[in-house]
């Protein structure tokens, strides 16, 4: 695959440094084309949009392929998770746990159990999402910011289903420091404030929240993160609404309705279709 990257890349006459853009480095493009890296799902589809490519197309041998179907599959369970049909969602995350396995992709398999922690998590499964996590600890790449950030937030996500916002708040915090290693994953610095703002209500830190917000909001904008932009206002509405701010938390439900109308995270768009007091902001991380 890096050979193919390479060869892209000198077609375009992009040096390494043009298709590393700001979110990679010079270093790990010559890493990955060396065949030094393993790239990550994200890292594919930021490669194939920089080098006008599918996916397959930058697979070739049967290692690259299983990376290809990987990728696929991993999409795939994602967005059947958002339509919230688990049993496909969860047979497809086994079939990439089995190949990440036979590949010996240590980022695709922390991937795939990454995903199928959220899956438990939002099943209500909550010891397992605990053994989920244990797992992923065990792999080399636990330990990288990106994957240890990911663990956080779900650390923190499983805080705040449990009632214990003050746990959640120092995952969230734990998910912020990781994150400040990963420049190139702004969605996953987004998310680590968002989860510290929702942490914040329960507690009363109503400036806090407010604070983390502003700055996620800014963020999601300045990269165009619009889905996360909507649940960050999503989620200052219910500060407002806990405030006494009900016209405030009108227009910000509208300005997320605006948001959100571009994407399709359904589960966001149903919690700002919600009644005042109904939204689960928890679930917004």
């Amino acid at each position: 695959m890096g050979r193919r990257i390479r060869a892209r890349r000198r077609d375009l006459g992009l040096t390494q440094t043009d298709l590393a853009g700001p979110e990679y480095t010079k270093s790990f493009i010559s890493q990955l084309e060396g065949g030094y890296a393993d790239p990550s799902l994200d890292t594919l589809r930021f490669l194939g949009r920089q080098l006008h490519l599918g996916l397959s197309a930058m697979a070739g041998d049967a290692a690259d392929l299983r990376l290809s179907v990987l990728a696929g599959l991993l999409d795939w369970a994602q967005a059947a998770m958002r339509d919230r049909r688990t049993d496909p969602a969860r047979r497809a995350i086994e079939l990439a746990r089995e190949i990440a396995a036979e590949a010996r992709s240590d980022f695709y398999a922390a991937d795939a159990l990454l995903l199928l922690a959220d899956l438990e998590l939002d099943a209500g499964n909550f010891e397992r999402v605990h053994a989920v996590l244990n797992e992923i600890a065990q792999l080399p790449v636990s330990t990288g910011s990106r994957t240890s950030t990911r663990m956080a937030l779900t650390q923190g996500r499983l805080a705040l289903r449990r009632g214990d916002p003050a746990s959640a708040a120092a995952a969230f915090r734990r998910a912020s420091g990781h994150v400040r290693k990963t420049p190139r994953h702004p969605d996953l610095t987004v998310r680590a404030m968002i989860g510290i703002a929702v942490a914040s209500i329960p507690l009363g830190e109503f400036r806090q929240a407010r604070r983390r917000l502003q700055s996620a909001m800014t963020l999601a904008a300045r990269h165009s993160l619009e889905a996360w932009r909507g649940r960050a206002l999503i989620v200052l509405a219910e500060v407002s609404r806990i405030e006494g701010r009900a016209e405030e938390a009108d227009q910000h439900l509208l300005e997320a309705g605006r948001a959100l109308a571009s994407t399709d995270d359904r589960p966001a768009q149903a919690e700002a279709g919600k009644p005042a007091g109904e939204r689960a902001v928890d679930r917004l991380v």
